[in-house]
């Protein structure tokens, strides 16, 4: 009814393509004994001949092309006075839900969302955050690794000279001239860069901000997520965003990073940190409320005596 023909796995029971059949609802569907091309009718009485490629598809890839899809061609509708709301962002995420539903033969439910052009934004500031933030990262491990090469290529001499101006508190000349960071960070960090754009994007537009990552950022975006947490530097506020941003995007992306197990390793070492750091917030909390109802208790004591 949808106008649509839905190629299936039947041994995963996973839905591989979406092909855009006919005009009208399709009727009727057949199958050559051996594969190679099916037909089928529909309402806008035509008859289609498909043929069978050699072309690879990637099941990730005709998802996120079915998700732009639909909410590049309905997006404009959601301010429609006469849309009567079944093209409506809510209508096209539940579609988009249910289609998901049906490929994996599992009922899944999510946080109720509005994707509006402020979330949009967030989610491409977010991306381009992430760009730079690695540009800086790789940009100042070469430098590193450069820099361990030159220390390595000094004689034995020079060596000493060096570590004992080091150790009476001097600073030895660099071998190499330190690269320039990026005027766009405002003399941030890469890791405060992240950390600021995240805390700039509005608490209920951040889950949309999140969907829109592809798998590729999302990827970088936890491994960037994991130095926010290892860094002993970050504020408990700053740290609790990272979680919560963990837990969306493994929510999110949970299907690819069980499928890739490319993530594996950080993950589990977010997870260890994660409860750490939780652990430590806990007990930060638990000792404010303490000090808080001794204060309490002091400040009516003292109200009780003067009256």
């Amino acid at each position: 009814k949808d106008q649509r023909i839905r190629y299936w796995d039947a041994d995963k029971f996973e839905m591989i393509l979406t092909m855009e059949a006919h005009v009208g609802e399709v009727w009727a569907l057949a199958t050559a004994s051996d594969g190679s091309f099916l037909a089928s009718s529909g309402h806008d009485k035509s008859i289609r001949i498909w043929d069978r490629t050699e072309d690879i598809v990637f099941l990730e890839e005709e998802r996120e092309k079915e998700l732009e899809k639909i909410f590049d061609a309905k997006l404009d509708n959601q301010n429609d006075p006469s849309n009567n709301g079944s093209n409506s962002v809510p209508a096209i995420q539940a579609q988009l839900k249910a289609s998901e539903s049906q490929a994996t033969g599992q009922i899944e439910s999510g946080v109720a969302t509005k994707r509006t052009g402020e979330a949009v934004q967030a989610g491409e500031r977010l991306m381009e955050a992430i760009d730079l933030a690695n540009e800086e990262l790789e940009k100042f491990e070469h430098y590193e690794r450069q820099l361990e090469e030159a220390e390595a290529k000094l004689d034995s001499k020079t060596k000493e000279e060096r570590k004992v101006l080091k150790a009476s508190g001097g600073t030895p000349e660099p071998l190499l001239p330190k690269p320039q960071a990026n005027l766009i960070l405002l003399g941030r960090t890469p890791i405060q860069h992240i950390v600021y754009t995240l805390l700039s994007i509005k608490p209920n537009e951040m889950e949309e901000a999140l969907m829109i990552q592809p798998f590729g950022y999302a990827s970088r975006l936890f491994q960037l997520l994991l130095l926010i947490v290892k860094d002993p530097t970050q504020q408990h506020m700053h740290v609790e965003v990272a979680i919560k941003c963990s837990i969306s995007l493994l929510r999110i992306h949970f299907k690819q990073i069980v499928a890739t197990h490319s993530l594996n390793e950080t993950l589990l070492e977010l997870r260890s940190l994660m409860r750490e750091r939780l652990y430590d917030y806990q007990s930060l909390i638990g000792t404010n409320m303490a000090a808080l109802k001794f204060v309490k208790q002091r400040v009516i004591a003292s109200t009780a005596g003067n009256i």
